[in-house]
């Protein structure tokens, strides 16, 4: 992390490894059936810029920006698709491609006070643009500690 007062850079340098399958007992008429693939390998790099804003009484607020790139993930281009009746086939999965990924939040932090207890509270939203896809997450949380 690299401070300029109470700005903040953050570099980040990664990697999400990941292994999808599923099966259904019930589908149709052929009974189960499943759906499986080799793992795939997700390479990241960016940086998030956060400020850092004291609010008195011990209370900081911290709005944030994050900016991620990635190249073209090592990802399996086919499944295996099986039915209950033995038979078995390749599907071939797209392939995503490369994708920029913005994420924007704000965490509320207030220091623990004479009675021990500490809250905490945020909001973030992560918007994911590919070549072939798009992907938006929202989430938020609050927290308090005694």
């Amino acid at each position: 992390e690299l401070a300029f007062g109470p700005v903040s850079v953050t570099p980040q340098v990664g990697f999400r490894a990941s292994n999808a399958s599923s099966h259904s007992e019930d589908f149709a008429d052929v009974g189960a059936i499943g759906l499986t693939s080799d793992g795939t390998l997700d390479v990241y790099a960016g940086a998030t810029v956060a400020a850092r804003v004291m609010l008195g009484d011990g209370t900081t607020f911290t709005p944030f920006v994050s900016l991620l790139a990635n190249g073209q993930p090592l990802a399996p281009d086919s499944a295996l698709f099986s039915d209950l009746a033995g038979g078995s086939a390749q599907v071939p999965l797209d392939e995503t491609g490369g994708y920029a990924a913005l994420g924007l939040g704000a965490d509320l932090f207030r220091a623990p006070g004479p009675s021990g207890k500490a809250t905490a509270m945020g909001l973030r939203a992560d918007f994911k643009r590919g070549a072939d896809f798009s992907e938006n997450s929202y989430a938020a949380y609050a927290q308090v500690k005694f």
